[in-house]
């Protein structure tokens, strides 16, 4: 629009009543915004003031239900391995008592088959036909070891290990 057309209308007594209507309703309008805005602003700080209260309590029951939670699996590890620990040195006792009895077993074994090797006469024949490194197997051949070993002679178990069986004289 061209400077004298707006001229023009600005003369309009009609028109100029009603652009100052509109200013005067843009500016309560403006007023009522700018109220809403601050109620808004005051609102959202109650709010977040609220929601920061809030999430501190639910911070603090948070953490008093992890230290129960803590104390709980901490208590319930603690029964675990207690009873672990008992069940152990249970079976740990239940073996040394059957491989005492197997050493014992052993150890009457080894004294009889000691003396029937020694009193028998297969066993007397073959000692006196060969010399003692012949019949007793030696893992070294030094002379001290020989001389250790005149008393013992050896048998092969079933698992292929060598025991000793000291011959008691």
């Amino acid at each position: 629009m061209c400077p004298e057309c707006l001229q023009d209308l600005k003369n309009v007594p009609k028109l100029m009543k009603l652009i100052s209507n509109l200013k005067t309703e843009v500016n309560t309008l403006n007023g009522k915004v700018a109220s809403l805005e601050s109620r808004i602003d005051t609102v959202g700080q109650t709010d977040e003031k609220e929601q920061v209260a809030q999430l501190g309590k639910k911070i603090t029951e948070v953490n008093a239900h992890d230290t129960c939670y803590r104390n709980t699996a901490t208590n319930r590890k603690d029964e675990t391995t207690d009873v672990i620990k008992q069940y152990l040195h249970e079976q740990s006792e239940q073996l040394t008592n059957k491989l005492d009895s197997v050493v014992s077993a052993i150890k009457s074994a080894n004294k009889d088959l000691v003396s029937f090797l020694t009193k028998s006469d297969h066993f007397q024949a073959q000692n006196k036909a060969q010399p003692k490194k012949d019949v007793l197997v030696l893992k070294n051949n030094s002379t001290e070891e020989n001389r250790a070993l005149n008393n013992a002679a050896y048998t092969r178990t079933k698992s292929f290990k060598w025991i000793k069986l000291c011959v008691w004289s």
